[in-house]
């Protein structure tokens, strides 16, 4: 865990233009998410690039805010930066903790 923080920090502490990837989206699915703060949210279910290959949106799931199942959410690219295989977000894990969801509800795998 301390190797991940130490990762974050350093490429945090990097001009964004030399550290940020040009997306390539099979690769980008399965990737782990991190908050700005630092915390594991999740890994991505989904990329979506606009016409010129750029990074367009980024769905992954979350935890519900009641803590009961995940539910799915979706971020524009412009609040991601991939750096090394790893997707970065621009916000705190309170600020995706209250992200709305894509489908309106959540689900439990569990039922």
């Amino acid at each position: 865990m301390k190797a991940t923080y130490l990762f974050l920090a350093v490429a945090m502490a990097l001009p964004i233009e030399a550290v940020a990837e040009q997306p390539d989206r099979s690769r980008l699915i399965g990737s782990p998410i991190y908050s700005s703060d630092g915390a594991e949210v999740s890994t991505i279910s989904d990329v979506r690039l606009d016409e010129s290959g750029r990074l367009s949106a980024v769905r992954f799931d979350a935890a519900a805010r009641l803590g009961s199942g995940t539910r799915q959410v979706e971020i524009p690219g412009r609040a991601v930066t991939i750096v090394r295989g790893v997707a970065v977000l621009a916000l705190p894990k309170d600020a995706i903790e209250s992200l709305p969801s894509i489908d309106g509800q959540a689900t439990n795998e569990d039922q």
